[in-house]
C-alpha cells in the first residue's frame, strides 16, 4: 500500500485509498501523458521508448493492482471507490493478458461485493463484472463465470427492496454476461430474458389503458432492462423469436406511450429489431395492428408537442424518423462509425442494439475497443486486431479487409433464419 505523503500533501485516509487524486492515478489520462513525455525524450535509437512505455505499463499494471487487493477493505467507500478504479481502468485499456492472470481473484471480489454491498458498492460491482465479461471475451471461462453471476445478478435485480440504481446496472451486467456466457445456450438465453420482462412490464399500460406513471429512477432500471432483453432476443433460435413477436411485440407497442423519452425510444428501437428478425423468418411480415403501429411511429417522428422541450422533441423525432422508415416502408438507415483508421458501418438493428449498448458501458473507451477488443472485432465483424506501426499502405489493406469483412457480414444475415431452425432443431431435438 503507498505511504503516506510528506507534510504539505494529502494524507492517507483509513479506508486505504488515499484521495480522489489517488483513484485517478488508474486513470488512462494519467498514464498516457506521462507515455507521451517519455516518448518525447527517448533517443534515435528507440531503446529509450521502449524501457518508457514498459515501466509506464509495469507502474500501471502495478497501480491495478493494488486497487484489485484494497476492494476487499472494511470499508465500503473505500471497496466501492476501488471497484470505480477498477472498472475505468478496463474502459480505458485492453487488459485480456493481466486480468486472465487473475480472473479468479477479481471475479471473487466482485460476487462479495455484490452478495454483501449496499447501494453504490453494488452499482459499482455490476458494472465493473459487466466490464470484466468485455475484457475476457468469449472463452470457456466466461461460460463458467456467466454460471456463477447468473443467480446473483438475478435475484438483485429482481428484488424490489434493493437500491433501483444497483437493480438497474444488474440487469445491464446479466444481459452481457448472458450474451458472452450463453451464446449458444438458447434455453439460458430465454430463462435471462424471460426475467428482464418480469422487471419492465411494470411500464406497461394499466387496466384502464393509461400509462402508469413511475420516478425516474424505476423508469431507468426498466430502460435497462429493456435494453439488455433486445440485445439477447438477437441471440435465440426461430421459434422462440416467433413466440417474441407474437406474445411480446404488442406489449413493447405500449411503452411507445410511456412519459419517459428514454423507455420510448427504447421501446420504438426494440420494435423495429423484432420486425427485422421477423423478416428473417417471413420477408413480408406484418403484424395484425402494422397500420396503428406506423400511425403511433409517424406521430412520435413529427411530434411538436409544446409540453415537452426543444431538446428532448428533437431526439424523439430523430430517432423515431428512422423506426417509422423501417416499420413502415422497409428503409434500413446507414450509421457510419470511424475509429482511427478504421470504420465500423451499422445496416442493422441488431448491429445498432448492440452498438449502443456496449456504448452505454465503455463510454469514452468504445473506440479503443473497436480497435483493438478481439470480441468486439468478432461481435461486428472487423476482422484480427491491427497491429500498431504499420506502414500507410497496410494500414489501407487492412482497412479494405474490414469493408470487404462488412460486405460478408451481410451475405451471412441472409442466411441467418436457416441457422436459426438448424439451433431450434438441435434444441427441440434434445
Amino acid at each position: 500500500m503507498p505511504k503516506g505523503r510528506k507534510k504539505g500533501g494529502k494524507k492517507n485516509n483509513r479506508n486505504g485509498v488515499d484521495s480522489d487524486d489517488e483513484i485517478e492515478g488508474i486513470d488512462n489520462g494519467s498514464v498516457y501523458s506521462n507515455q507521451s513525455d517519455s516518448r518525447s525524450a527517448g533517443t534515435a535509437d528507440g531503446f529509450t521508448d521502449d524501457i518508457d512505455e514498459t515501466s509506464v505499463q509495469e507502474s500501471f499494471e502495478d497501480r491495478l493492482t493494488d486497487f484489485i487487493e484494497m476492494a476487499g477493505q472494511k470499508s465500503a467507500k473505500g471497496r466501492t471507490d476501488c471497484l470505480n478504479a477498477i472498472s475505468d481502468a478496463m474502459r480505458k485499456k485492453i487488459l485480456l493478458d493481466f486480468l486472465y492472470d487473475r480472473k479468479l481473484t477479481v471475479s471473487d471480489v466482485i460476487e462479495k461485493c455484490l452478495k454483501k454491498g449496499k447501494s453504490a458498492e453494488q452499482c459499482a460491482a455490476a458494472h465493473c463484472s459487466a466490464l470484466l465479461a468485455v475484457q475476457l471475451g468469449l472463452n470457456v471461462d466466461t461460460e463458467e463465470m456467466f454460471k456463477t453471476y447468473k443467480p446473483i445478478l438475478t435475484t438483485l435485480m429482481l428484488d424490489s427492496s434493493a437500491d433501483l440504481r444497483a437493480r438497474a446496472a444488474c440487469s445491464s451486467a446479466l444481459g452481457l454476461w448472458a450474451m458472452i456466457g450463453a451464446s449458444e445456450n438458447a434455453e439460458e438465453i430465454l430463462s435471462v430474458t424471460q426475467s428482464l420482462a418480469k422487471v419492465f412490464k411494470s411500464s406497461f399500460l394499466k387496466g384502464d389503458k393509461t400509462a402508469p406513471t413511475h420516478s425516474p429512477e424505476v423508469t431507468n432500471l426498466h430502460n435497462c432492462a429493456l435494453m439488455s432483453w433486445g440485445l439477447l432476443i438477437c441471440l435465440l433460435p426461430q421459434q422462440n423469436v416467433q413466440d417474441i413477436v407474437h406474445n411480446n411485440l404488442p406489449r413493447i407497442q405500449e411503452l411507445l406511450l410511456s412519459g419517459d423519452l428514454d423507455l420510448r425510444m427504447t421501446a420504438g428501437e426494440i420494435i423495429a429489431l423484432v420486425y427485422e428478425l421477423a423478416s428473417e423468418i417471413n420477408q413480408n411480415y406484418q403484424i395484425p395492428s402494422h397500420r396503428i403501429l406506423c400511425e403511433e411511429l409517424r406521430e412520435l417522428s413529427t411530434d411538436s408537442t409544446k409540453s415537452k422541450g426543444k431538446k428532448e422533441r428533437r431526439t424523439q423525432r430523430s430517432t423515431f424518423r428512422d423506426v417509422y422508415k423501417y416499420v413502415a416502408n422497409g428503409e434500413i438507415p446507414s450509421i457510419k462509425v470511424h475509429f482511427g483508421s478504421e470504420m465500423l458501418l451499422i445496416e442493422r438493428w441488431t448491429e445498432k442494439r448492440q452498438y449502443d449498448f456496449l456504448c452505454t458501458l465503455l463510454k469514452s473507451g468504445m473506440n479503443l475497443h473497436l480497435a483493438e477488443n478481439e470480441f468486439l472485432r468478432d461481435v461486428f465483424n472487423l476482422g484480427p486486431v491491427i497491429p500498431t506501426g504499420l506502414p500507410k499502405e497496410s494500414r489501407e489493406s487492412r482497412i479494405q479487409r474490414t469493408l470487404q469483412n462488412q460486405a460478408i457480414s451481410k451475405l451471412r444475415t441472409q442466411t441467418r433464419g436457416k441457422n436459426r431452425d438448424k439451433r431450434s432443431a438441435i434444441v427441440h431435438g434434445e
